[in-house]
């Protein structure tokens, strides 16, 4: 008899730890949820952030033409890029008046290599000038060793491949 009710003791406890038991895996089970939907949340405001930062990105970069295969300078540091293009420019493109073009800024991209000639990277002052030079240039690409691009961020460009 005494057996009997201490076992039926023991089943009441169990039954009680069994239930404490199954309320808290269904609390967690709720918090693990709402964790996953911040989560949700969270990647897609990151995703968000990041095609705004793109969009800076290419807005930034809308004045600047990135020019492909100029020949370098053998002496490392004294090339005149602003020169390199302004020449690339009379004699290439067949343009006229073009030391009236103003630059902020002209300068190659990347390290030094024999394998490969770096890019050089052109800051146009007015965007007018800019495409003026891109316009000129497209229509001679076919002619043109030199290629002259957009400068568009590497994952943009990527994009671009894909399609």
């Amino acid at each position: 008899m005494q057996w009997r009710l201490l076992k039926a003791r023991q089943l009441s406890e169990l039954r009680k730890d069994v239930y404490q038991m199954d309320n808290s895996l269904s609390f967690l089970n709720h918090e693990v949820q709402e964790l996953r939907s911040r989560e949700n949340n969270y990647k897609l405001e990151i995703k968000s952030l990041e095609s705004k930062i793109l969009y800076q990105e290419v807005y930034n970069r809308r004045e600047n033409l990135r020019f492909l295969n100029f020949h370098e300078a053998s002496d490392e540091g004294n090339e005149d890029t602003k020169e390199v293009v302004y020449r690339f420019l009379e004699r290439e493109l067949k343009m006229e008046d073009v030391r009236r073009i103003e630059f902020q800024r002209i300068h190659r991209i990347g390290k030094k290599s024999s394998r490969y000639t770096r890019p050089v990277i052109a800051r146009f002052l007015r965007f007018q000038d800019r495409e003026l030079v891109f316009n000129a240039a497209r229509e001679m690409r076919d002619s043109l060793e030199v290629k002259v691009l957009a400068d568009l961020p590497k994952e943009v460009r990527e994009r671009r491949k894909k399609q």
